[in-house]
């Protein structure tokens, strides 16, 4: 526990880049968690696949795993744009372009 607080210490210490780095890293790293479950454990292929669709279709993990990944992309989508709307507004104001 000692640790976690040092780590996350030293990331808001790095500034705003360094949280921004780290939620990305978070998002990534969750949403390929999810993907890879949903790869491992809901997805079959071939025939059999074919076959076991419609009971894995009704699986309510496979289903909260696929809304919850489904989540982080639309959040990561909106972390990258408030950040290019940030970058570009910083620019803007260091340059003073009006």
């Amino acid at each position: 526990m000692v640790g976690l607080l040092i780590v996350v210490k030293k990331i808001y210490n790095f500034g705003g880049i360094g949280v921004f780095l780290t939620t990305l890293g978070v998002v990534s790293g969750v949403q390929w968690l999810c993907v890879q479950f949903l790869a491992s454990y809901c997805h079959r292929g071939g025939l059999r696949g074919l076959i076991l669709n419609p009971i894995y279709m009704g699986s309510p993990i496979c289903l909260a795993v696929n809304n919850i990944q489904v989540a982080l992309v639309n959040h990561y989508v909106g972390i990258i744009g408030a950040a290019s709307l940030g970058f570009i507004g910083f620019i803007t104001n260091k340059w003073k372009i009006k």
